[in-house]
């Protein structure tokens, strides 16, 4: 089952990774606002609720709806009918049948295939 709790961390890295951004690259595009480290425990479900201050920074970098941020982490119940996670990220990813694990999991090998790219670009160069 999705909680807000656990799916806050999934959406922030995955949307960290659509903008190909490493975690340093987010601490630079919040003028050290959030943290790598800070960012990482998020991300891994280490930091379950973030401040909403940090998502503020986070959603005005990422360019997302700060409410959506908001809702995600549980701070707002979403209106009646409304779609969890709609409108970002992989389609697959609302599915109800892929579980958290494999949501880490696919967002871990989206990370290790677009390193992986990186190096063979550099080396094309």
């Amino acid at each position: 089952m999705n909680t807000p709790e656990s799916t806050v961390g999934l959406k922030l890295k995955e949307l960290r990774l659509l903008k190909e951004w490493s975690l340093r690259d987010v601490e630079k595009a919040t003028q050290n606002m959030v943290s790598n480290a800070y960012l990482s425990q998020i991300e891994s479900g280490k930091i379950k609720q973030p401040s909403p201050h940090i998502l503020n920074h986070l959603a005005e970098v990422y360019e997302v709806d700060y409410k959506d941020l908001l809702t995600t982490a549980g701070y707002i119940k979403p209106a009646i009918g409304e779609k969890k996670g709609k409108g970002h990220g992989i389609a697959f990813f609302n599915q109800q049948d892929v579980t958290e694990e494999e949501k880490r999991e696919l967002l871990d090998y989206l990370q290790f295939i677009r390193a992986k790219k990186g190096k063979y670009k550099h080396e094309k160069e």
